[in-house]
C-alpha cells in the first residue's frame, strides 16, 4: 500500500502516509525503512516546513529498477525501455522482415544490447526482457502454438531469446498489449482489449487475471465472422474474419502505407478518406457490439488505428448503437486505449515490472 501510494503521488512525508493510509506509525516507518533499503525509495532529501524542523522526504525511485519490451512484427522489430511507473522511456526501431533465421534472431539481441548500453543499465536493475510475437504462445511461455500470420507455429523461447543475456519471457503480442491496458486501466475490473495493428487480437481481462480459455486461444476477435456472404479471404483459409476488413493496413494502404497519413487526411475532412473509414467502422462495429453482447464489459480499443480513436469514437459508436439491441449507449462502455505508443512492446516489459512490484 505504501509503496503504490508513493508510486502515485511521487514524494510524501511519513506524517502524510500515516494519516493517509490510516496506517500506523511504527509500521510506516518499517516499511519505509525496508523501500529505502531495497532501493526503490530515496530518503535523502527533507520537505520545508516553516512551522518546525523538515520532515524527511520519501520519494519513489521510478527508475530504480527497469525492463525492456521487444514487440517482433512482420517488417520491424521494437524495442521499449520501460520504468516502474510504466513510462516508456526510450524506443529504438529496426526495419527487417521477419524470418526464423540466426541473422534475424541475432537482431533481436542486437537491439537489447543497444538498449541497455545507451541508458547505462546495471544487470542488476533489469529485471528483464519481453519478446511479444503475433502469434498464440503456450501457457508456459516456451513455444508458439499457432503462428499463422508469419507462418513460424512451433518456434521456441530459446530461439527468440538466444542472443539476450536477461531474464526473458515470450509473450502474446495482444496478451502484452493487454497487460499494458490493465495497468493503464486498473480500475475496471472487466475489460475486452481490441488491438488493431496489422493482425487483429483480443484478450478478456475480468479481475487481476486475463481469460485465455481451455486451449489458450480466447480473444482471437479477428477471426470472428462480420462478413458472411461471399466474404474477404483470410490467412487463416476462410472468408469473412474481421481481420481481413480492419486491420490497420485496411487504411494504411490508400495513403502509401502511412497510417499518419491517412488520419491526417481524415483530421482535413477528405471525403474518399471518410469513405473508407466509415466502411472500415461499420466492420468494426459487428465486432464491438458482439463482444458487449457476449461479456458485457467495457471495451478498449488499441493498436495502431486505436491510437487515433479520439478522430472516430463518436461515429464508431453511432454504429455500434444501431446493431445493440438493449439501447446501450456505447460512449459509456468504448474506450480509447491508454498507451498511444508501442503498448505491445510496453506490454512486454509491465510483465515484469508489475510482478516485481507484487512481489516487494
Amino acid at each position: 500500500m505504501i509503496l503504490e501510494y508513493l508510486r502515485k503521488r511521487h514524494t510524501l512525508s511519513r506524517t502524510e502516509i500515516v494519516y493517509d493510509l490510516h496506517i500506523s506509525f511504527p509500521t510506516v516507518i518499517q516499511n519505509l525503512q525496508y523501500l529505502t533499503e531495497l532501493g526503490v525509495v530515496d530518503d535523502s532529501k527533507r520537505i520545508s516546513n516553516t512551522g518546525g524542523r523538515n520532515a524527511v522526504a520519501y520519494t519513489f525511485l521510478q527508475n530504480a529498477k527497469l525492463a525492456i519490451g521487444v514487440d517482433v512484427a512482420e517488417f520491424r522489430i521494437k524495442a521499449v525501455l520501460v520504468n516502474l511507473t510504466g513510462e516508456v522511456i526510450d524506443i529504438i526501431r529496426r526495419d527487417k522482415r521477419f524470418c526464423m533465421e540466426e541473422d534475424y534472431l541475432r537482431e533481436i539481441g542486437r537491439v537489447v544490447d543497444e538498449m541497455v548500453t545507451k541508458h547505462q543499465i546495471l544487470a542488476d536493475n533489469l529485471l528483464g526482457v519481453g519478446i511479444a510475437v503475433p502469434g498464440i504462445v503456450d501457457e508456459a511461455g516456451e513455444y508458439v502454438v499457432y503462428g499463422g500470420t508469419l507462418n513460424f507455429t512451433g518456434a521456441t523461447k530459446e530461439q527468440f531469446t538466444k542472443y539476450i543475456r536477461y531474464p526473458s519471457r515470450l509473450l502474446h503480442d495482444v496478451y502484452a498489449a493487454g497487460c499494458a491496458e490493465a495497468w493503464g486501466n486498473p480500475e475496471d475490473d472487466n475489460v475486452f482489449y481490441i488491438m488493431l495493428n496489422n493482425t487483429i487480437g483480443g484478450s478478456f481481462r475480468t479481475g487481476d487475471s486475463l481469460y485465455v480459455g481451455d486451449t489458450g486461444k480466447s480473444g482471437e476477435i479477428g477471426h470472428t465472422t462480420v462478413e458472411t456472404h461471399d466474404g474477404k479471404v483470410c490467412y487463416c483459409g476462410r472468408r469473412g474474419c474481421l481481420e481481413v476488413y480492419c486491420n490497420a493496413v485496411q487504411l494504411a494502404k490508400h495513403t502509401d502505407g502511412r497510417l499518419d497519413v491517412f488520419f491526417d487526411e481524415i483530421r482535413k475532412g477528405n471525403p474518399t478518406m471518410e469513405k473508407i473509414l466509415d466502411e472500415y467502422l461499420r466492420y468494426l462495429a459487428v465486432a464491438v457490439n458482439n463482444v458487449r453482447l457476449l461479456f458485457n464489459c467495457k471495451i478498449v480499443v488499441g493498436g495502431y488505428v486505436g491510437a487515433y480513436m479520439d478522430l472516430y469514437k463518436e461515429k464508431l459508436t453511432g454504429h455500434v448503437n444501431e446493431l445493440n439491441p438493449f439501447g446501450e449507449d456505447a460512449a459509456e462502455y468504448l474506450l480509447s486505449c491508454k498507451y498511444k505508443v508501442e503498448s505491445t512492446a510496453a506490454g512486454a516489459a509491465i510483465v515484469f515490472i508489475d510482478e516485481y512490484l507484487y512481489n516487494i
